[in-house]
């Protein structure tokens, strides 16, 4: 048996540009079908050799990463002798990334949030001032650049405020960008009555910061990932109402007598509160708006004289839920002043 060396006369020139989009990995591989113009005459296109003269050639025909480089075809020395005329070819080769950053995570909702806090965990209500977007690293995700500000909105407190919070982020990955631009929107969405829950729609929307250009604004917005969790803030009902959150006699020292006005008005100290977690919520004064509940008082009109200066009365405190206003409390302190 004699081997037969088959040889192929191609008409073959190199294509002057030519564009190539890049991977998830920020490469891509070139072939000779890609770049070559012509007859290949039957010739197998493995016999023509490609090197990107990029950052990395020891790869031969892969780009690393975007941006013009000059290529060249040769006969690959495996097949030399079955390749006549054929004296290699330059060209260039303009790489471009369009893919997006990748999403890798989004936080799950959070639910054990206080109405009261709605207010501070909204984006929407921080200054024109402050920006809302920042900047991680495109490998890493790791966060580059907040604004203070940012960072505290973005750390809902739970009802345990004695838990330190933490920033509650996605995570985006891009191999082409060093940096990646993160900007967040919030949308609130409310009950009519301010019985029901209040619940924010946090939107993240990931774009190419430092990396390959792009071509316009219609193009950049190609290259973005936009991903979404809801922040839920509860309103307290009576059940957080501390029964016992107020002293059973409360003493004034002041003078007074049965036919005097009293006009003795309660103090912080002296109203009931909520215990929410270890978060306490007076109803002093409207603390707890939020949560719908409402306190008045009345003094009773039959003070009892003890002393020449010293009376005693009752005063009766009435806590109130609008969102279930069957279910009233009424507590009832004594008060001696004198």
């Amino acid at each position: 048996n004699i081997p037969v060396l088959c040889t192929s006369d191609p008409n073959l020139a190199c294509i002057a540009e030519v564009n190539v989009t890049l991977d998830d990995d920020c490469s891509a591989t070139i072939i000779p079908e890609m770049v070559l113009a012509g007859d290949f005459d039957g010739a197998n296109p493995a016999a023509f050799e490609v090197i990107v003269m990029d950052g990395d050639t020891t790869n031969g025909n892969i780009v690393d990463g975007c941006g013009t480089f000059i290529y060249m075809v040769r006969v690959n020395p495996d097949f030399a002798g079955a390749i006549n005329i054929f004296e290699g070819c330059w060209g260039t080769i303009n790489a471009e990334d369009k893919t997006p950053p990748i999403l890798v995570d989004t936080p799950l909702s959070v639910n054990n949030l206080l109405c009261e806090d709605a207010g501070a965990n909204n984006v929407s209500l921080l200054p024109p001032s402050v920006s809302r977007c920042y900047t991680v690293d495109g490998q890493t995700g790791e966060v580059l650049d907040m604004a203070p500000e940012l960072a505290v909105v973005l750390s809902p407190d739970a009802f345990d405020a004695s838990e330190e919070s933490e920033m509650v982020l996605p995570s985006f990955f891009d191999n082409c960008a060093g940096e990646l631009e993160v900007c967040v929107n919030d949308v609130v969405e409310t009950s009519s009555d301010g019985c029901g829950a209040t619940v924010i729609t946090r939107f993240f929307t990931a774009g190419i910061s430092d990396g390959c250009p792009v071509a316009n604004e219609e193009e950049a917005r190609e290259q973005t990932v936009q991903t979404s969790f809801q922040l839920t803030f509860t309103r307290p009902g009576l059940e957080s109402l501390v029964l016992d959150s107020i002293p059973e006699v409360v003493e004034i020292e002041a003078c007074a007598t049965a036919s005097a006005p009293l006009e003795f008005l309660p103090g912080e100290a002296d109203f009931p509160f909520l215990q929410v977690g270890d978060r306490t919520l007076s109803l002093f004064d409207g603390g707890a708006m939020c949560s719908m509940i409402a306190t008045t008082f009345e003094t009773s009109v039959n003070p009892i004289q003890t002393c020449p200066s010293t009376v005693k009365f009752q005063r009766t405190f009435t806590v109130i839920d609008w969102c279930a206003p069957d279910g009233s409390h009424d507590l009832h302190p004594v008060g001696e002043g004198g």
